[in-house]
């Protein structure tokens, strides 16, 4: 990662280094929520422990592997979301956007389970 302590963080990682990571704990979080069962807990639960873990494990291996470089980038871009900088994404909102309204979609096409907005269109 030559070079890595040079380059300023874009996009996403402006918000997180590990937006993937981030993503499932969100999802994991967001399902306990509207499902809490202890199968939902031990599930999702575990995968939004896991992914946040996941992600200091990540910390750890590239910092052993690239000490300085790491260390200048990871003070460039948070470890935990940093929701002031979500306005920095500019156009990628809308595109977001419309990915989450087709994936709920298919949620409720596919499982016959409403997410999302179309929770309020189920009869």
């Amino acid at each position: 990662m030559n070079g890595l302590s040079t380059a300023l963080p874009q996009g996403v990682f402006r918000v997180t280094r590990h937006p993937m990571m981030f993503a499932i704990a969100l999802w994991g979080i967001s399902h306990l929520i509207v499902a809490p069962s202890l199968r939902s807990l031990l599930l999702n639960g575990g995968l939004a422990l896991m992914a946040v873990g996941g992600a200091r494990t990540q910390d750890a291996k590239f910092q052993a592997l690239y000490d300085k470089e790491w260390r200048i980038w990871s003070r460039r871009s948070p470890f935990w979301p940093d929701l002031r900088n979500l306005g920095q994404l500019g156009w990628a909102w809308g595109g977001a956007l419309i990915l989450w309204g087709l994936i709920t979609a298919l949620h409720w096409l596919l499982a016959g389970i409403p997410a999302g907005p179309w929770r309020f269109f189920e009869s």
